[in-house]
């Protein structure tokens, strides 16, 4: 069903009439008609779903439906018609899958389209190629036990992002726990499929984040192959392997992937040589990343060195002695931790930066401002739509995860235009992770929720790249000690907008963007590398692997790589 007949208010809707006017079309009865495709009112509405049985049962000869000479027989070309406009699908008893599932969310054309491509080619179960291990439950180990000094990762549901885990704003865990739940320990090459909250994220485990524990939010796949494991990182982040994960997910409010679902994920299986040329473009993308993370610290670092703060480190002291003028009168705060010494040093130092400095709201076009989360969002990426941005897209190096995105109608979006994102845009986080931090940098229309402000930098006085790294590296510690609540962390605006930020100069800041753009040249290196990679695999899907190799070598050649 394409048209339901209500809002998300639960209002009806109803019919416009067809010339154009704001009046409603009425029946034969004067009344309004609801906008829905189950049939065809008094032929004043497009033939539905009623129409399309009534062909399909024709066609069965269904013995509850008789033909008789007032009858117009079978029509295939109007059933086809009825049946791509309705996006219906008919699949015989027989084809249902053990899951038993009846819904028609399950059985969408694209998912039949897909799933036929696959079973016309060299395929099997995913249960069939490797073993898995669900994550320990959640109430095994808790937040309160993190320890920033242990070198043992807790890797949560919001690390696994597509084809690597996030390496940002990490949490470990205690030696003692890391011991007690050691059957949960990662393996390098370990796949990790998110089951719960944002479902299909696919990341392979690298060595750089072990030794480490997942969490119950996500699976791990383990296979015996180094390549396979590759390749089939690759399959399951492109469009057709993310489809069908997607089709697997059960729920209604909280969605979920379970067990028994992702073992019979069909899997495409290539040739051992088209699954090694897949594994070596996703190691060279890694290789680019981790050359981009080596230059993004070298931007950290002149950061840092630039404020005098490359040596510095928090004082440990915990008391701090302020008169009544100096605390509540002219903060409001009385809580112990708004008044830590390490929180008044920081600020001392960046005070003493020869450029001066200023407010965060001095530095900006516009008001910062936070956004909403309409009832209409569409939960998933859809490429010509405008786009919902939250934090849960954000990427390590101030992107985002585009294809992370969800999705508005234009109607939607132009009534929430005043918390769209222009180009550029710098949007940080102002609950839950406080600081965390993107520059919009796509080119499609978006609003943010009210987890993320907007600010429109003054690019004559600073650059958006340039606050977006000082608010990660350095202002985020500042946020944090303006957020109020208990359960959930959050920064106002009014907080917000006193985050002093230094007056950087030209010089400086060029310095600074010079090595952010080779950052920035890797990773986008890298992104076309994995395209590379899922695109590669697609086409071998829906044509042929000798024409998947031929386009893959010539992407290659045109990004100037050589895998040797």
């Amino acid at each position: 069903m394409q048209k339901s007949g209500k809002d998300n208010s639960g209002e009806k809707i109803y019919v416009k009439n067809p010339d154009g006017s704001v009046d409603f079309l009425l029946d034969g009865h004067d009344h309004r008609i609801v906008d829905h495709d189950l049939y065809n009112h008094d032929g004043l509405t497009q033939d539905g779903i009623v129409e399309a049985f009534i062909e399909f049962a024709k066609k069965e000869n269904l013995s509850f439906f008789e033909l008789s000479s007032s009858v117009i027989p079978f029509d295939v070309v109007k059933y086809q018609r009825l049946m791509g406009e309705l996006e219906a699908a008919e699949v015989a008893y027989s084809n249902l899958e053990f899951s038993g599932r009846i819904d028609s969310e399950y059985y969408r054309p694209e998912f039949l389209n897909i799933e036929s491509k696959i079973l016309s080619n060299r395929h099997c179960l995913l249960k069939e190629e490797a073993s898995f291990l669900i994550g320990p439950f959640g109430s095994q180990f808790i937040v309160d036990n993190y320890d920033e000094e242990s070198p043992y990762r807790y890797v949560r549901g919001r690390d696994v992002k597509p084809f690597f885990v996030m390496d940002d704003e990490n949490v470990n865990m205690p030696k003692v726990d890391y011991d007690r739940l050691s059957k949960y320990s990662l393996k390098e090459n370990d796949l990790l499929i998110s089951v719960v909250g944002t479902l299909g994220n696919v990341a392979i485990v690298t060595k750089d984040i072990m030794p480490a524990i997942f969490s119950c939010k996500s699976t791990v796949v383990r296979s015996k192959s180094i390549n396979f494991s590759k390749y089939l990182l690759a399959y399951l982040n492109s469009n057709i392997g993310k489809n069908l994960l997607i089709r697997k997910a059960r729920g209604a409010i909280q969605t979920g992937l379970n067990l028994d679902d992702l073992k019979t994920t069909l899997i495409y299986l290539p040739s051992s040589n088209f699954q090694e040329l897949t594994a070596k473009i996703l190691d060279f993308a890694k290789n680019k990343i981790e050359q981009s993370k080596l230059i993004y610290q070298q931007a950290e670092d002149l950061l840092l060195s630039e404020l005098g703060l490359m040596d510095w480190e928090p004082t440990e002291e915990t008391i701090a002695v302020k008169s009544f003028a100096e605390s509540f009168l002219s903060s409001g705060r009385l809580d112990a931790e708004y008044y830590q010494p390490k929180y008044d040093e920081l600020q001392s130092k960046i005070k003493s930066y020869l450029g001066g400095f200023t407010t965060i709201r001095n530095v900006l076009n516009s008001d910062i401002k936070n956004g909403t989360t309409p009832d209409e969002v569409i939960k998933e990426y859809i490429k010509d739509k405008p786009k919902f941005v939250r934090t849960e897209s954000f990427n390590q190096f101030f992107g985002i995860n585009e294809e992370s995105l969800y999705s508005l109608e234009n109607n939607v979006f132009n009534k929430y235009r005043s918390i769209s994102l222009n180009k550029n845009d710098v949007i940080v986080s102002m609950t839950g992770t406080i600081g965390s931090v993107a520059v919009y940098s796509i080119n499609s229309p978006a609003i943010i929720n009210q987890n993320v402000v907007r600010l429109t930098c003054n690019q004559e006085i600073i650059n958006p790249y340039i606050l977006a790294i000082y608010i990660k590296v350095i202002g985020k510690m500042l946020l944090v000690r303006q957020q109020t609540g208990n359960v959930q962390p959050y920064v106002n605006i009014s907080n917000f907008s006193n985050l002093i930020v230094p007056l950087f100069s030209e010089v400086s800041q060029s310095n600074l963007l010079l090595l952010l753009h080779k950052a920035s040249e890797l990773q986008t290196k890298s992104s076309k590398l994995l395209d590379i990679a899922k695109i590669g695999v697609e086409r071998a899907i829906e044509t042929d692997e000798a024409t998947a190799t031929a386009w893959i070598n010539q992407q290659l050649l045109a990004l100037g790589v050589n895998l040797e």
